[in-house]
């Protein structure tokens, strides 16, 4: 009889325990989170000056967005500015010069790092792109999930001011 009693007594019990997989009620909300968008993270760099190996200029630029998911399923786009941010230009592009030669920026991505490279293609080695343009260059990196690349399949990802308003459409929904 007690053991009867006890296992009537614990299955009359309300409120403490619900049957397995039942959903209990909604708990409290939590606090807003940081404003932005973990699925494109930019970072931008003054570069006041670049290394040299005889034939290219270059920069290593440390960025930990670099993710092997980014480099497998995503992508990282890079870009220049010679007017402090103003605007962008697009890597890799050439830059034509009077003459027979021509300037070339590029970037190459590994995990955690993005290079980036400057070089001409005429005899001698030419100026770094501090001196060519007459301005402390900005780099600006972003690292692109796969999935906002489906979600936003006709976008230039190449053209920063696409890239741009869908960061600003991003942060306006974590607001």
């Amino acid at each position: 009889m007690t053991a009867i009693g006890i296992a009537v007594a614990l299955m009359s019990c309300e409120g403490k325990q619900g049957a397995p997989g039942a959903t209990g009620p909604q708990g409290p909300a939590g606090t807003n989170g940081l404003n932005g968008n973990a699925n494109v993270l930019t970072q931008t760099w003054n570069i006041p000056s670049w290394n040299n190996n005889g034939s290219i200029y270059y920069v290593n630029l440390s960025d930990i967005n670099v993710t092997s998911a980014i480099q497998s399923m995503g992508t990282v786009e890079a870009f220049l500015s010679t007017d402090a941010g103003t605007t962008w230009r697009a890597l890799p592009f050439t830059q034509y010069v009077s003459g027979s030669s021509n300037y070339f920026m590029d970037y190459y991505t590994t995990v955690g790092n993005v290079q980036i490279t400057w070089t001409q293609n005429s005899p001698g080695l030419g100026s770094d792109p501090n001196t060519y343009y007459s301005a402390t260059c900005q780099i600006k990196d972003v690292c692109i999930a796969g999935s906002i690349m489906k979600q936003h399949p006709k976008t230039n990802w190449k053209d920063y001011g696409q890239v741009q308003a869908i960061l600003e459409a991003q942060k306006a929904n974590n607001n």
